[in-house]
Order: C-alpha cells, then structure tokens, then sequence
C-alpha cells in the first residue's frame, strides 16, 4: 500500500513526499502442510523460507524525492 502528495515547488520543481507499507495488517505467509508421513513435523505449517530471515514481516518506509 502507498500514499504519496506533491507539492509543487515552482514550474518544473516538486516535491514530493510517500509512505509505502509492506504486509501493512501482518497476516503470516505459511508454506505448504509437510507430506512426508515419517517425519515428525508431518502435517504442520510453516513459513515461508524467504520470509524467515525477517523478524519484523511489516515494513513501512517513509520516501523523500525532489523532481525537477
């Protein structure tokens, strides 16, 4: 999700100011349910590996651009 206003400046100068939130309500991603019926996790949901890295999954980021 993103939110951006500009303010012009003079005729070919704005400015311009953003926010932009990644997964802004933090729902979990969960991977696919485990099949393998030996293991002892057989059935269990987990995330995503790409996403285990990141302790905090909501990201919101606050941009500052001067267009000219």
């Amino acid at each position: 999700m993103g939110v951006y206003k500009h303010f012009p400046v003079y005729e070919r100068l704005s400015f311009r100011v953003g926010m932009t939130a990644i997964n802004l309500l933090n729902h979990p991603v969960w991977d696919q349910p485990r099949t393998n019926i030996s293991a002892s996790n057989a059935g269990t949901l987990g995330m995503q590996p790409s996403l285990m890295n990141f302790p905090n999954l909501r990201t919101i980021k606050l941009n500052l651009m001067l267009e000219f």
